[in-house]
């Protein structure tokens, strides 16, 4: 698979298959990257799965993916990062012994604010 990405001539869509290619191998954060370096690079298919990471099961994930959307301004992601401020996802706001742990529906809210209307 990697040799079949690495033969795509377009640097915006290899970034994008390099990026689904590393969410395959369970490396999201990774993954967050390339899909951010699409976006600049022109690749609408790299906004549309940050979008989708913000359904992800791991919250760590979730917020990786708002703050690439935040970085980006991507505004097209805004009804998303909207259902994520008002429900939350799985295991925001958990906390690990005295810790405070992640929370992508606070991370959701701050992001919503920052892309304004």
């Amino acid at each position: 698979a990697k040799a079949k990405v690495d033969a795509v001539k377009d640097g915006a869509e290899r970034s994008y298959w390099t990026g689904r290619l590393a969410e395959a191998n369970g490396e999201e954060e990774v993954a967050i990257g390339h899909y951010a370096k699409a976006v600049r690079d022109g690749d609408d298919s790299g906004e549309q799965r940050l979008a989708r990471l913000l359904e992800h099961p791991k919250c760590g994930t979730r917020v990786a993916a708002l703050e690439a959307i935040s970085g980006l301004k991507l505004k097209s992601a805004r009804a998303r990062v909207a259902a994520l401020a008002e429900k939350g996802g799985p295991g925001d706001g958990e906390r690990v012994l005295i810790f405070a742990g992640c929370d992508s529906k606070r991370s959701a809210a701050r992001v919503l604010a920052e892309l304004g209307e």
